[in-house]
């Protein structure tokens, strides 16, 4: 049969894409790399990064080979500054070699570059809540009103629910319950049960809240408690008398 130039068979993240990486991201991650058959060569100046957002100043700074065999590699890269995705791309320009001389992809640099692996999430922050404002007009008898929670960045809509919000009340309110949460990105709208009684009402985010962003970094910044309030007035005011100032 011939022999085959190598290929490179796959980059990703050594935490699994994503789902199980340690956050806030630390200043060093890993990739993985994956050849289609033992190669040397293999070195810092072989890779370029691709990223988005607003990462800056990342480089390669070790690349090490499986002790098992050189299909695989270790790449270690230093993350720089800001938050986003960041790729390791394969550079071909014939260095990489497998144990009878074939350059990676063939003779031809370029013809064995690969950038098309998966990305690493680089998340430093973590999520807050922005604000927690009305949605409605107040003072207001009405049974139904709604808030706007905004938060500093998306947020996975899977673990924003009403067991997260908590409603701190004054006066003679009571029943007030959170009863429904709907929204995407950083923008959820509550909608809240006025109960009974008169007085105000704020909504809260709770210490044992579960809200995460989209890698599953924590809300910092728990308990909030410092969002808008709306004043339910539910009995208009009466005249009880009338009476007279003078004899």
């Amino acid at each position: 049969p011939p022999d085959l130039s190598p290929t490179v068979s796959g980059t990703d993240p050594t935490c699994g894409g994503g789902y199980d990486c340690v956050y806030p991201t630390e200043a060093s991650v890993t990739f993985n790399l994956y050849f289609s058959e033992s190669v040397t060569g293999v070195t810092a100046d072989d890779f370029s990064l691709t990223t988005t957002d607003g990462i800056s100043g990342a480089f390669v700074t070790d690349v090490r080979g499986s002790i098992r065999n050189y299909k695989d590699y270790f790449v270690t890269v230093n993350t720089g500054a800001g938050d986003g995705k960041l790729w390791l791309n394969v550079i071909d320009n014939d260095s990489i070699q497998d144990i009878s001389l074939n350059p990676l992809g063939g003779v031809g640099a370029g013809n064995g570059n690969y950038d098309t692996g998966a990305f690493y999430e680089i998340d430093r922050n973590p999520p807050a809540i922005t604000r927690i404002s009305r949605t409605d007009p107040t003072p207001t008898s009405a049974g139904i009103v709604h808030f706007t929670v905004t938060f500093s960045e998306s947020m996975s809509a899977r673990d924003v629910d009403a067991n997260d919000f908590t409603l701190a009340t004054t006066g003679n309110i009571s029943g007030a319950t959170v009863t429904e949460v709907d929204g995407t990105g950083n923008i959820y709208t509550v909608t809240v049960n006025t109960g009974t009684g008169d007085g105000t009402l704020r909504l809260d985010v709770s210490v044992s809240a579960t809200i995460t962003d989209s890698v599953g970094f924590p809300l910092a910044g728990l308990p909030y408690s410092s969002g808008e309030t709306y004043s339910i007035e539910r009995n208009a005011p009466a005249v009880i008398s009338i009476l007279r100032a003078d004899a």
